[in-house]
C-alpha cells in the first residue's frame, strides 16, 4: 500500500513537471514569435523570409553566457556579416532538402511554426 502511494505521488510530480515545462516553453515561443513579428515589419518584403530564418538561427545559436552573448551580438552589428548571412539564408530557402546542419533544420522548423502562429494571429486580429 505504501509503495503504491509513493509511486503515485512520483508519477503525479513527473506529470506536473512535464506540464509546467511544456507551458513554460510554449510561453517562451509565443514571446519570441511576437518579438520576431514586430521586427519583421521593418524588413522589406523580398528579404522577409530570409530575415526570419536568420533570426531563428541566431536565436538558436545565441550563447546563454552573458559574456559570450555580448560578443555574439556584436556580430549582428556588422553589416557585411548580416548581408552574407541573408544571402546564405536565401540559398537555403531555395532548396531546403540539401540542408544537413542541425541548427538550420531547427531554424526551418521554427520558421514553419512561426508561419502557423502568424496565420492564427492575423485571423485573430481580423475578428
Amino acid at each position: 500500500m505504501n509503495n503504491w502511494m509513493i509511486a503515485g505521488i512520483v508519477v503525479v510530480i513527473v506529470i506536473g513537471a512535464l506540464a509546467a515545462l511544456y507551458f513554460n516553453r510554449k510561453r517562451g515561443m509565443e514571446q519570441l514569435f511576437q518579438h520576431v513579428y514586430d521586427n519583421a515589419r521593418q524588413v522589406p518584403g523580398k528579404k522577409r523570409k530570409s530575415f526570419l530564418l536568420f533570426m531563428f538561427r541566431e536565436t538558436i545559436t545565441t550563447p546563454r553566457n552573458k559574456k559570450k552573448a555580448a560578443a555574439h551580438a556584436s556580430k549582428l552589428n556588422n553589416r557585411v556579416y548580416v548581408e552574407t548571412q541573408m544571402v546564405k539564408m536565401t540559398n537555403i530557402l531555395k532548396d531546403t532538402s540539401k540542408v544537413t546542419d542541425k541548427t538550420i533544420k531547427r531554424a526551418l522548423t521554427m520558421l514553419q511554426q512561426y508561419y502557423i502562429w502568424e496565420k492564427a494571429k492575423r485571423e485573430e486580429e481580423k475578428k
